[in-house]
């Protein structure tokens, strides 16, 4: 399970160093969509996306969105899209670091769907 922060502005990347102090060396990727280089960054996570590909085409994704609808969020769904890779990518909006924090606690390890699967209701919780 590969585990992708994405936002607006520089978010993205302050919940993962945030989320440093807690858990050493975060595990997850973080992209942060920021005007005028937003394009730029799709492509780097389309590049990301591509090489895990590569690496495992069964790779399952987990994506933390800064909020629904924002050019983080569309522009991730289109590039999962694109990628044909959307049906084993589950999408949730309203990332936090409380949130980040309680998905490690629970399963830092956790590496397939159906462990993640059990996380939904704890994400629902702390978004």
């Amino acid at each position: 399970m590969k585990t992708i922060i994405v936002s607006n502005g520089s978010l993205a990347a302050v919940l993962k160093e945030a989320l440093g102090e807690y858990v050493g060396r975060p595990t997850c990727e973080a992209f942060c969509f920021q005007h005028p280089t937003h394009l730029q960054t799709s492509e780097l996570l389309k590049e990301y996306l591509k090489a895990c590909e590569e690496q495992n085409p069964s790779e399952v994704y987990l994506v933390l969105a800064d909020s629904f609808g924002s050019t983080a969020y569309n522009e991730t769904r289109l590039q999962l899209e694109r990628l044909g890779i959307s049906e084993r990518a589950t999408v949730y909006t309203g990332v936090s670091l409380p949130m980040l924090v309680q998905l490690y606690d629970e399963d830092e390890a956790a590496g397939d769907l159906e462990a993640w699967k059990q996380l939904q209701n704890l994400l629902r919780q702390a978004a």
